[in-house]
């Protein structure tokens, strides 16, 4: 059961959440705030119907002079209208003279001293206002009037209501979809209260207390949070897609944790179930779902995004006030648009919702990635850093080579002999400086690495051997700002909405807040990116680079709060978009880290895709609905396995998930990054993990290589931390994450192993 304001949520189709004048928060909903007010219209469109709110309740104002005199009634007024009308009109208001005042009413209205005046009389219906009205106006009598009459008659001015807002909603039937938008150019508020955000279809969908199933949400590789699961200890499910807007300052982080990078999420009630794709507004939306038992009795997902971003300045300097609030100056106007799908039988399960995305992918213009029955091995190498060393006593920040170009070479000869023959090179602090480089709209080599010589010498080496290389940088931030290179903090920065310029910390890992001392860089503006990537492909040519890592544009998508040339998140969405598109017509391939939706029309591989989920208290499995996906269309590796702190468990989630097998290695000891900024490359040395490297990828090969290039069509939880992946082929393997031994129909998978139980065809 539910009463009350939980009622009325469930009838609404939107939830509004704004802010008044004190930046206080407050929520409407669209059943309570416009549909029992008779706020709505309802509009045919094409293949649909669209729905005008008009949210938080209108006040009518009726042009009819609550105290007016005498002699402006006659002037304004009566004089215009034939007897008759005048006659009705004063039917309903008390004439007041001096002499015949009472010395209460005398006081009330001072202006009696020099003329009548005629007063409104109290408890007129709204009919009988409307009709009474139709005379003043046609006696062209304004609102103007009005206020300037009971201004001098010491009535309030007549205001609407500032607290109502206009907003869309259009459904529309494509094909068996259903498509659900609001065209957020549209909204129309009052500056004085910002919306904050809207709650689309809150309840669509929603599953009772007797269903079983569960929903799914993109967090991290994917998670499932069963129906009814009676954990009401646990918060309510929220997580940002894309992660965090680095242009909104965070001073202190509460948690680290993978992101959502699929514009996704679905629901299985028995055996039907709806999913939904987020097709635009995805960078301003935050994916939120509940159980059953806490403010109703229905379980639900839905998406819910972000219209006005704001901050807060402080102004402790200048004001008794420690902070204000700011606001970004303009709605978020790319639109909303969300797709429903809708599954039944076999297909009403995660497996279904993952083939359904692959689809749509597909349509959108994905293309099948080689079956060529080889796992991809990735193999990062780390060129140089920067080091700080005493030179002549003086402590000097110098280049610090961890693997020049040749030694990347000597690397992977040793991995050929062990029988590593698919490398895949990526090659991060190869240029400009090193790891933190500066922005490559020029690329220059480094001359401690090998200079052009060198980088000939392993591009040649490459190529005789087939393997792909994807030298590595990184375009959204400045990593490293010097007197020489282009970028100007001041003009090529992004702004946080406060104006100031959007600086990104690194975190103290024991305390969680920033930490200066370990350097800082700066958001790059996207109007900016186009300019970049012109001079990094022209550099590239030269140097005769058919590919290219981009590590932050998969994982970071960041405004420009500039007041004049704002760039809001989606609008930034979409010049990496087109940014990727510009690089791929070059004719590049392209790699990236993580693989926010917008980048998958482009990317050939992504690293460190999340293999699992955060795990939050509320979900109940995480499973690889991200690899479910993207496998047959993208190569991808989770995290580096020996830079994993249970490399076993790393390597295992990559047989269950398909996934490449990834190392992140250097050429020098590691003792060379200790007292640096790169210490966590402290167990990389290549010579310590070789020999398990060529182990580790024997076993993927021999497990994966049957199916390489195949799409996953099921997956499945057998027993605790027991899980069955299946192949398009048929080939089956099951993994065993658990510390002793477990028997599957028959079959023993030892302790932290894997078995196949089925060839396939």
């Amino acid at each position: 059961m539910v009463a009350g304001a939980n009622k009325n949520r469930l009838n609404s189709q939107l939830i509004v959440q704004y802010y008044n004048p004190t930046s206080q928060p407050s929520t409407y909903t669209s059943y309570s705030d416009s549909v029992k007010l008779g706020q709505f219209e309802l509009k045919e469109i094409e293949n649909g119907i669209r729905v005008e709110y008009r949210i938080g309740e209108e006040e009518t104002i009726y042009i009819l002079p609550k105290i007016i005199t005498k002699t402006r009634m006659e002037e304004a007024i009566t004089s215009k209208l034939d007897e008759k009308e005048a006659k009705n009109l004063l039917k309903y208001y008390a004439k007041f003279t001096y002499e015949k005042a009472t010395d209460a009413q005398k006081e009330l209205y001072p202006q009696l001293e020099e003329d009548d005046i005629y007063v409104l009389v109290d408890k007129i219906q709204d009919f009988r206002r409307a009709a009474l009205e139709e005379f003043v106006v046609k006696a062209g009598y304004t609102l103007e009037d009005m206020n300037q009459d009971h201004m001098e008659n010491g009535v309030s001015a007549e205001d609407p209501n500032l607290d109502v807002y206009f907003i869309p909603l259009e459904y529309k039937l494509d094909g068996e979809n259903l498509v659900v938008s609001i065209p957020t150019e549209e909204i129309g508020y009052h500056e004085e209260y910002p919306i904050a955000n809207i709650h689309v279809l809150p309840y669509f969908g929603a599953a009772g207390q007797q269903s079983e199933g569960y929903m799914l949400v993109p967090d991290g590789s994917g998670s499932l949070i069963y129906l009814n699961n009676n954990k009401f200890h646990a918060q309510t499910y929220g997580i940002n897609l894309y992660g965090s807007d680095r242009s909104i300052p965070l001073t202190e982080r509460t948690s680290t944790i993978k992101q959502a990078y699929l514009p996704v999420f679905g629901l299985k009630d028995g055996d039907d179930a709806f999913f939904s794709i987020i097709e635009r507004g995805d960078a301003m939306a935050n994916i939120r779902a509940d159980i059953s038992g806490r403010l109703n009795s229905y379980n639900f997902v839905y998406s819910n995004y972000t219209i006005i971003p704001r901050d807060e300045l402080d102004i402790g300097d200048y004001s008794g006030l420690n902070t204000i609030a700011v606001y970004q100056p303009r709605t978020f106007n790319g639109g909303i648009r969300i797709r429903y799908a809708f599954l039944k039988d076999e297909d009403a399960n995660y497996a279904g919702m993952a083939k359904y995305y692959r689809n749509y992918l597909e349509s959108l213009g994905h293309e099948r990635a080689e079956q060529d029955g080889k796992v991809p091995f990735y193999l990062e190498t780390i060129g140089a850093i920067n080091k700080v060393k005493s030179i002549l006593g003086i402590p000097t920040n110098v280049i610090q080579p961890l693997t020049t170009y040749r030694q990347a070479i000597e690397i992977m000869e040793e991995l050929e002999k062990g029988g590593v023959d698919n490398i895949i090179l990526k090659y991060t602090g190869w240029a400009n400086g090193g790891v933190d480089h500066t922005i490559p709209q020029k690329v220059k080599l480094i001359g401690k690495l090998g200079g052009k010589r060198g980088h000939k010498d392993l591009q040649a080496y490459l190529e005789s051997k087939g393997y792909d290389y994807y030298p590595d940088f990184g375009v959204v931030y400045a990593y490293k700002n010097t007197a020489f290179d282009k970028f100007r903090p001041r003009a090529h920065a992004s702004r946080y909405i406060t104006k100031l310029v959007a600086t990104i910390y690194h975190y103290n890992i024991a305390t969680n807040r920033q930490d200066p001392d370990r350097g800082t860089l700066h958001v790059i503006s996207p109007t900016k990116l186009p300019a970049i990537i012109d001079g990094m492909l022209k550099g590239l040519d030269k140097l005769g680079i058919k590919s290219i890592s981009l590590r932050d544009v998969g994982q970071d998508v960041n405004s420009d709060f500039k007041v004049k040339k704002l760039v809001d998140r989606q609008e930034a969405s979409d010049v990496i978009r087109d940014e990727l598109a510009k690089i791929k017509a070059s004719g590049k391939s392209i790699m990236t880290d993580g693989g926010n939706s917008y980048v998958l029309p482009y990317v050939d591989h992504i690293l460190n895709m999340p293999d699992s989920s955060n795990r939050f208290n509320l979900t109940d499995e995480s499973i690889p609905f991200m690899q479910m996906a993207l496998r047959g269309y993208i190569d991808y590796a989770g995290e580096p396995i020996n830079m994993s702190p249970e490399y076993r468990t790393t390597f295992l989630k990559a047989i269950e998930t398909g996934s490449g097998i990834y190392f992140n290695f250097i050429y020098e000891q590691n003792s060379v990054v200790k007292e640096t900024l790169y210490d966590s490359y402290y167990s990389n040395n290549y010579k310590v993990w070789l020999d398990d490297a060529i182990e580790l990828y024997k076993q993927a090969q021999e497990a994966l290589g049957p199916v390489a290039g195949q799409f996953i069509i099921d997956h499945e939880m057998i027993e605790h931390d027991v899980y069955k992946t299946t192949y398009e082929n048929g080939r089956e393997i099951i993994v065993n994450y658990n510390r002793a031994p477990v028997t599957v129909r028959g079959t023993k998978i030892e302790a932290q192993s894997f078995k196949v139980v089925k060839e396939g065809k």
